[in-house]
């Protein structure tokens, strides 16, 4: 109970100076928070129980969330049984959880302060953030569950189960990795990108997929996993506490996810150094290019490998995808009425689609990481016409790279359309056509807009906009909120074209505006 009080506000008191400091990073309220407040003692107290219940908020409040958007919302458009199509979406979602959101493998701050600064014991330690990791979801899911489960029809029975299930799990995931890192001695934080994606990607195909082709988990299969589960969570609650490789986990996790002093250099030094295996030596072809454009296109063919290949490795699998979901719609006629009708009234959900194949982010971290970082050293390379020279030659290359996914679905969706039964209206056919393609053409501006007006990056290569986050947060959010808008597809693709161009328009004048004195290397 010392450690986990101790591990508490610790954690607590370093994520009140956090938000202290990100608080003080943005525009308009940095003026109004002096930095005096580090050492005011009454304003201090007042700023940790402000976080910890901002926290307790924010607990709840994502479960709320991830139950209603993750869970609920999706039954709304997949055949079959609700409460089956429940059961199958949570379970899986939870086992793949417990491989990527754990408790016991998420190298923080915190810990290396608790268990590497502060000589704490690391099994004490680890087992009393698991304890208070899982309390804390037992406690946030049962109100969550029982009241929006409740009122989606959900059984009872099913409801009381979700939070145990998800404990079983947790304490299953965590075993089993644990048990991976005494065998092969390898990292297996969940930082691991590999484990991450394929873990992700399974949980998520079976969690969604399994409904569509009805073979998903019944509920009375999902209260026989339940039960199966409670010998496997007691031999792994077993095996957790009398595993004596936490000191030896934690400084392996600690010290390969640069949670040290000085990470931040080495960490920005490490992915540069990935981004510069990806370079070309190959010569380069520009024809008559000049001046900035050749600046451009010479950057571009050089740094292909993680620009170019990324959108066509996604345009890959969209195409996969895409012939999956044609094979289905002949083999299957519910399924086929279903993406008739996803063609017809659900678009919006293809922004948030458009949103996470768009490369804008990936482009304009390779571009500072490779390119920005050094030359905006250099005075020429800040003036006003070298600044929106590039910028323009900058924006066409973006859009030709975000055109290769998004070539594959404006062509993909008519043809499903099409393919399913087709619309009484053939304007459909060309506003699909249209408005993915000026999606795409809206989030290579809007990225590359917010990189020149806001400029993240300091000289060590480590993001440092409150701001920069705030936006790329908000029309994450934004987007993902589109998923729950039903509307006539030839409504809402008007609009979307109409929308697009607008804030096209209204983005580029801003930029030429202000991104002469905004792109900026921070210091």
């Amino acid at each position: 109970m010392k450690t986990l009080l101790l591990s508490f506000r610790l954690s607590n008191t370093y994520g009140a100076n956090t938000w202290i400091y990100r608080l003080r990073r943005l525009p308009l309220i940095k003026k109004l928070i002096p930095a005096s407040l580090y050492g005011c003692g009454g304003l201090k107290k007042f700023a940790y129980i402000l976080y910890v219940i901002l926290k307790t908020i924010f607990a709840f409040g994502g479960k709320f969330l991830y139950l209603g958007l993750m869970i609920l919302l999706p039954l709304s458009i997949l055949p079959g049984d609700k409460t089956g199509n429940f059961v199958n979406i949570f379970f899986f979602l939870t086992a793949m959880g417990a491989f990527t959101n754990t408790e016991l493998f998420n190298p923080t701050k915190a810990k290396y302060y608790t268990v590497v600064l502060m000589r704490t014991d690391a099994k004490s330690y680890a087992l009393s953030s698991l304890w208070w990791f899982l309390a804390k979801n037992i406690v946030t899911w049962i109100p969550v569950v029982l009241t929006l489960g409740r009122q989606a029809g959900i059984p009872l029975g099913v409801c009381l189960l979700v939070p145990a299930v998800m404990t079983e799990w947790k304490l299953v995931g965590s075993a089993l990795m644990l048990k991976y890192f005494d065998r092969t001695g390898r990292e297996v934080s969940e930082n691991n990108l590999k484990l991450f994606f394929s873990v992700t990607g399974a949980g998520l195909l079976l969690g969604y997929g399994l409904p569509w082709v009805h073979a998903g988990l019944p509920v009375q299969g999902f209260y026989l996993a339940a039960v199966l589960l409670i010998p496997c969570a007691v031999c792994s609650l077993r095996f957790l506490i009398k595993s004596r490789s936490y000191k030896r986990l934690y400084k392996k996790i600690l010290n390969l996810n640069g949670l040290i002093f000085g990470v931040q250099e080495n960490a920005a030094a490490t992915q540069q150094r990935a981004y510069l295996s990806k370079i070309s030596s190959e010569e380069v072809r520009t024809g008559n290019k000049k001046g900035y454009d050749y600046f451009n296109e010479l950057f571009i063919q050089r740094h292909r490998k993680i620009l170019t290949h990324s959108a066509r490795k996604t345009a890959y699998i969209l195409v996969i995808i895409l012939a999956g979901m044609l094979l289905l719609s002949q083999v299957n006629h519910k399924a086929s009425r279903g993406i008739n009708e996803v063609m017809l009234n659900f678009l919006p959900y293809f922004i948030f689609v458009m949103y996470l194949v768009n490369k804008g982010a990936v482009v304009t971290q390779a571009m500072f990481m490779n390119c920005d970082h050094s030359m905006l050293a250099y005075r020429f390379y800040r003036q006003p016409d070298a600044v929106l020279k590039l910028f323009k030659a900058r924006l066409l290359t973006l859009i030709k790279i975000n055109m290769i996914p998004a070539a594959v679905i404006a062509c993909g969706l008519p043809l499903l359309l099409f393919i399913t039964g087709g619309t009484d209206n053939p304007l459909n056919y060309g506003l699909l056509f249209v408005s993915v393609l000026a999606m795409a053409v809206f989030f290579s501006v809007h990225h590359l807009v917010i990189y020149y007006l806001l400029q993240p990056y300091n000289v060590n290569m480590e993001a440092k906009s409150s701001t920069y986050s705030i936006v790329n947060g908000a029309t994450y959010f934004l987007c993902y909120m589109c998923i729950k808008i039903q509307a006539p597809t030839i409504i809402f693709a008007s609009l979307t074209i109409l929308f697009s161009a607008l804030y096209i328009g209204a983005a580029l004048f801003l930029v030429y505006r202000y991104a002469p004195v905004r792109f900026r290397l921070k210091q």
